[in-house]
C-alpha cells in the first residue's frame, strides 16, 4: 500500500452495521492534542465501556490513539465498528458521530503508515512522536555510508520519503510543526506529490487526511540550510530508516 492509498482507506472506512452488511465512513478531522475529558472523550469512552460490557474486546490502545489524534484506519474501523454493535451510535449516525470524535494529525497519519510498512511500531507512540524525533530517529538508525538520512537533490528523492518543516538545525519553520510523505515525484517538473493529515480544507470536504502536490524551488545553502517548496516553505526532505525504533 502506498501512502496515498492509505488516504483514501481513511475515506472508505468500512463498518459493519449488521452481520451480512457494511457502511462506509469518511475520517475528515485534524486532531491535535491530549482529550483524555469532555465530550468528545466521554463519547469514545461510552463505546469503550459498552464493549467491555459486551464482552467485544475493545482494544484499549486504539482508544488511547484516539484521545491524542493518533488513530489508524485500523484503529477508526475498530472504534466505529464497536459503537454499532453496543448500540452506542446507530448505523446511519456512524459519520456524524466520526466527524465530531474521532481524528489523526500529521504524525499520526505519518505514523500509521510507516507501522503498515513495518519500519515502526505504532503502540510504541500511541501518545505521539514529534517531527524533530522523527528525523533525529532517522539519522541515528539510518546508514552512514548512504550520507544520512537529509536529501538535498530533487534527482534523490524517492517514494515514501518525508517532508518536515523544518531547517538543518533543527528548528521547525511553521507552527505548530508538520510532516508529509512523498508518495510520487514529477522530476520533470519537480512536483512532490504528498499524503499527509492537514487542518485545511482540500476542497473536497477533507480536512485531516489529505493529499497535495508541492513544487521544489531550490537548495537555501547558508546555514541553516534547508529545501523551499513553492517558493516559500522551509523543509527537510529524509529518507526514512529501515527501522526507526
Amino acid at each position: 500500500m502506498a501512502a496515498d492509498e492509505l488516504v483514501e482507506w481513511y475515506w472508505n472506512i468500512e463498518v459493519g452495521v449488521s452481520e451480512w452488511a457494511t457502511n462506509t465512513a469518511s475520517i475528515n478531522k485534524y486532531k491535535t492534542g491530549r482529550d483524555e475529558s469532555g465530550p468528545t472523550w466521554d463519547a469514545r469512552n461510552a463505546v469503550r465501556s459498552a464493549a467491555q460490557l459486551k464482552h467485544l474486546f475493545p482494544d484499549n490502545s486504539a482508544f488511547q490513539r484516539a484521545n491524542y489524534g493518533k488513530v489508524s484506519p485500523l484503529d477508526c474501523e475498530h472504534i466505529l465498528t464497536l459503537a454499532v454493535d453496543t448500540g452506542v451510535v446507530k448505523p446511519e449516525k456512524i459519520q456524524s458521530w466520526a466527524n465530531t470524535n474521532l481524528g489523526v494529525d500529521c504524525t499520526g497519519f505519518a505514523v500509521a503508515y510507516y507501522d503498515w510498512l513495518g519500519i515502526i511500531n505504532r503502540n510504541t507512540y500511541s501518545g505521539g512522536i514529534s517531527c524533530p524525533v522523527l528525523v533525529s530517529k532517522a539519522k541515528n538508525n539510518n546508514r552512514a555510508s548512504d550520507g544520512g538520512p537529509l536529501l538535498w537533490s530533487l534527482d534523490d528523492v524517492a517514494v515514501d520519503d518525508f517532508i518536515v518543516w523544518m531547517n538543518e538545525a533543527g528548528k521547525e519553520t511553521r507552527a505548530p510543526g508538520h510532516i508529509a510523505v512523498i508518495y510520487d515525484v514529477d522530476y520533470n517538473q519537480g512536483i512532490l506529490y504528498t499524503a499527509e493529515s492537514s487542518g485545511s480544507n482540500d476542497g473536497d470536504g477533507h480536512s485531516g487526511p489529505r493529499l497535495d502536490e508541492r513544487t521544489w524551488t531550490g537548495v537555501h545553502s547558508a546555514a541553516p540550510r534547508y529545501i523551499e517548496l513553492d517558493h516559500a516553505d522551509q523543509v527537510l526532505i529524509v529518507r526514512p530508516p529501515p527501522i526507526f525504533g
